[in-house]
C-alpha cells in the first residue's frame, strides 16, 4: 500500500469517526429535549401547590411543594421511580389517558393522571411526616421545615387541577411515553 492510499484511508477513517460522533451528539440533544419537554408538559402550579418532574437518563422524579405556614413552599411529596418499571394508563374512548374532571372548582378543570408500577417494581415516596403516614416506613435523610420518609408504593397519581382543559395531562403522558419507548428499553 502506497503512502498516499494510507493518507486517504486515514482520512476516511477520520471523516468516518467524525460523522459518528456527529451522529451520537445528535442524538444526546434530542433525548435531552425531549426530556425537557416532558419536565415542561409536567410542570404545573397553582397558588397553593407546585409540581414539578425531573427526568435523569431512565429515572422519574416528581416533586409536589404546598405552602406551609411561615415557610413558604415546602416538599410535600416526591416519587421516584425506574420509568421502565412503569405502566401508562391506557387511553380511555375519548383518547384521554388521564381522568378529567371539567369542574373541580372556580370554573376550572382538573386532570388526574394514574400510574402504576410493573409487578415486582415499586415507586419509593418520600413524603413529610406532617402528612401522618403509618408505618412501616424508612427515614428519609432530607432536612428543612419538615421530617421525611419513604415508603414504596405500587401506584400513585398527579393532579393537575384549575386548568381549562385535559390537554397539558394529555401531552405531559404522551411525551413520557415517547421518552421511554426511545430511552429506557433496548433495541436488541
Amino acid at each position: 500500500m502506497t503512502v498516499a492510499s494510507l493518507a486517504r484511508l486515514g482520512v476516511a477513517l477520520l471523516a468516518g469517526q467524525t460523522a459518528l460522533g456527529a451522529s451520537f451528539a445528535l442524538a444526546g440533544t434530542h433525548r435531552q429535549a425531549l426530556a425537557a419537554q416532558v419536565e415542561a408538559a409536567g410542570f404545573h402550579e397553582t397558588a397553593e401547590r407546585r409540581h414539578e418532574v425531573r427526568l435523569q437518563h431512565c429515572s422519574l422524579t416528581t416533586y409536589v411543594y404546598e405552602d406551609w405556614q411561615d415557610h413558604g413552599k415546602v416538599l410535600w411529596s416526591s416519587f421516584l421511580l425506574n420509568l421502565k418499571d412503569l405502566q401508562l394508563q391506557d387511553p380511555d374512548r375519548d383518547g384521554h389517558r388521564s381522568a378529567w374532571i371539567p369542574d373541580y372548582g372556580d370554573g376550572k378543570g382538573a386532570a388526574i393522571m394514574v400510574f402504576t408500577m410493573e409487578k415486582g417494581s415499586f415507586a419509593r415516596h418520600e413524603m413529610a411526616m406532617r402528612r401522618t403516614p403509618k408505618p412501616p416506613f424508612t427515614p428519609s435523610p432530607r432536612e428543612g421545615a419538615d421530617s421525611y420518609v419513604y415508603k414504596d408504593k405500587t401506584s400513585f397519581f398527579i393532579l393537575h387541577e384549575k386548568l381549562e382543559s385535559p390537554e397539558k395531562s394529555n401531552t405531559f403522558i404522551s411525551l413520557l411515553e415517547q421518552y421511554r419507548l426511545e430511552y429506557c428499553f433496548p433495541v436488541s
